[in-house]
């Protein structure tokens, strides 16, 4: 996908096996405590779905430190997504200009669409 900040492209993360959360359903607001505090980082956004969750995970205190995460319920799995242009700066208001023009909603709609996106896996 093409957009104002470039191709997006997406790069697996942690998964909630990995973060010794053996099974996040259905209270899966504790996988999400659990990765903003590997993070050190609070939540800008969220929206969840029944299939997906899209996060905006922020410094605490600055409102333009934002990255985008979603995370696949299915595979306990999250992601990173990143763009050519700048990714990890975000205010609240570009990531929902993002997550309308890039149609980020779409991919928690349907994580089979997230995975093919996938670049690499990163390393803790």
């Amino acid at each position: 996908m093409t957009g104002t900040r470039g191709v997006m492209s997406v790069q697996a993360m942690f998964s909630a096996d990995e973060m010794k959360i053996s099974n996040p359903e259905p209270h899966v607001h504790l996988v999400i405590k659990e990765f903003l505090k590997i993070g050190e980082a609070v939540a800008g956004c969220w929206i969840q779905m029944p299939r997906g969750i899209l996060l905006l995970q922020m410094v605490p205190g600055n409102s333009a430190s934002g990255a985008i995460y979603m995370y696949d319920r299915a595979q306990k799995q999250f992601y990173r997504v990143h763009f050519e242009g700048p990714d990890d700066d975000l205010t609240p208001f570009e990531f929902e200009q993002l997550m309308e023009e890039y149609g980020l909603v779409s991919y928690l709609e349907n994580p089979e669409i997230l995975r093919t996106l996938v670049s690499g896996v990163a390393k803790a």
